[in-house]
C-alpha cells in the first residue's frame, strides 16, 4: 500500500461556485482542505488529546473521507485545479459529498491519482451528484502524454518523470484524455443554455 497519492481535482463548475468551495473548505495558514466542514466526524470518535487519533477514527475517515488524513501540499493551479497530496488512497468520500454541493446536476469533478510508485498507473473517476459515474482504470505511466500528465498531478517536470522511469514508449493515455475532454465539453454545453 502506498504511504503518498499524488492527487489532481478539476471542479467542473462554474468559476463563482469554484471560488466559493475554495473559500469554504480550504485553511489557508495550515495549507489543507477541511474535509470535516463538510463530512462531519462524530464527536464520540475522537481521542481527547486532538493531536492523536484513535482506531475508530481512523476506520471512520478511511470510509468518509476516503483517506485518513487532512490532505496537504495543496496547490491551487488555476480557480478549478487543485493538486493534493492525501495518505493511502484518494478522498474520494469527501469529493462525492463535495459534488452533491455544485451548481448544476451536469456539473462534475474529475479525479486523478498517482501513488508514489510511478509504476503503479493513473487512476481517476468523474463523480457527478455523489456517485461515480466513470472510473478511469490503470494507465500506466510510459508515454508523451501519461508522463504529461504524472507531472501535472506530481507538480513536476516531464523530464523528472522520465529520469524515473527510463521508458518513453507510446501508451492508451488517450482515451482518458478523450473522456475528460467529452466532460468538460459536456459542461460547456450546460452552460450555454
Amino acid at each position: 500500500m502506498a504511504n503518498y497519492m499524488f492527487n489532481k481535482v478539476i471542479l467542473n463548475t462554474s468559476k463563482e461556485k469554484a471560488r466559493d468551495i475554495r473559500n469554504k473548505f480550504y485553511i489557508k495558514n495550515e495549507d489543507t482542505i477541511d474535509f470535516d466542514k463538510l463530512v462531519k466526524e462524530p464527536d464520540y470518535i475522537k481521542h481527547k488529546d486532538p493531536s492523536l487519533l484513535t482506531n475508530e477514527q481512523l476506520s471512520w475517515r478511511n470510509s468518509n473521507w476516503g483517506t485518513k488524513w487532512l490532505p496537504w501540499d495543496i496547490d491551487w493551479k488555476d480557480e478549478r485545479s487543485i493538486n493534493l497530496t492525501t495518505a493511502w488512497s484518494p478522498p474520494l468520500g469527501f469529493l462525492k459529498e463535495l459534488s452533491k454541493t455544485l451548481e448544476s446536476e451536469d456539473d462534475s469533478i474529475i479525479a486523478l491519482w498517482l501513488c508514489e510508485f510511478l509504476e503503479d498507473g493513473i487512476f481517476g473517476a468523474i463523480i457527478r451528484n455523489g456517485v461515480i459515474v466513470e472510473e478511469l482504470s490503470k494507465i500506466e505511466v510510459r508515454g508523451d502524454l501519461s508522463i504529461l500528465l504524472a507531472s501535472e498531478i506530481l507538480n513536476t517536470k516531464e523530464e523528472e518523470i522520465r529520469e524515473h522511469l527510463f521508458n518513453s514508449e507510446a501508451d492508451d493515455i488517450n482515451d482518458l484524455f478523450q473522456i475528460i475532454k467529452e466532460e468538460l465539453d459536456r459542461d460547456e454545453r450546460s452552460n450555454l443554455r
